[in-house]
């Protein structure tokens, strides 16, 4: 099923590599990164680039492994400006793909948590620990960078934080903040940082096992 899987995503596969174009309903978070997913989306590809590395250990082909390193690569060199990873490239009338200047915090989240980790990522991530996160302020220094939400952005950069460096602490201080009045109010964890969608989200039950991994024993 896997391997079929693999072989329909191919025929959107561009001579880079590249997912370009997918049809129907192309989902990133609930935030402005939704808008950018055409033409080439690089939180999709490096969703991507993840799951051909998944396949290859799956199923022991070398090829997959192979591929998933050099798509790897490629985002790197074209979606990493030396400070951020950005959203998007949009085909041109001309036939040319260009980078669009569009970013967004869950798109940093996808990148570090795949494992895109190129020169000056440690100076990009101690900026997402100090200025974002569900305490993200608009009249920051970063109004350019559109913020994320509670899926899967701030469960990405929480799940983050408890791999990367001494964030335990925050991490904790994080979670209070965004969860814990949801769970006063409703009783359950919600789908987004508002009561505008599901509030009762199953995925975001995910935090509970976080704070067990942080809290002390």
């Amino acid at each position: 099923a896997m391997e079929r899987l693999y072989k329909w995503f191919c025929q959107y596969e561009n001579d880079d590599g590249f997912l370009e174009s997918l049809p129907a309903w192309n989902f990133i978070e609930w935030s402005k990164a939704n808008e950018f997913v055409q033409d080439v989306n690089y939180p999709t590809n490096m969703l991507y680039c993840q799951a051909l590395e998944a396949l290859s250990q799956l199923y022991g082909d070398e090829q997959y492994a192979k591929k998933s390193a050099s798509l790897r690569q490629k985002i790197i060199d074209v979606a990493w400006d030396g400070e951020w990873f950005c959203d998007h490239a949009k085909r041109a009338d001309d036939g040319s793909l260009s980078l669009q200047s569009d970013k967004t915090e869950v798109c940093q989240y996808y990148a570090l948590f795949f494992g895109f980790r190129p020169d000056g990522w440690e100076s990009l991530w101690n900026k997402l620990v100090e200025h974002f996160g569900s305490h993200y302020d608009a009249t920051g220094p970063y109004q350019d960078i559109f913020p994320a939400n509670a899926f899967i952005g701030y469960i990405l950069r929480i799940d983050l934080m408890s791999q990367i460096g001494d964030n335990a602490e925050q991490c904790l201080k994080e979670i209070k903040g965004l969860y814990a009045g949801m769970a006063e109010l409703t009783g359950t964890l919600w789908e987004h940082n508002n009561t505008g969608a599901s509030c009762n989200h199953g995925f975001a039950g995910f935090i509970a096992l976080l704070i067990s991994k942080l809290s002390p024993q």
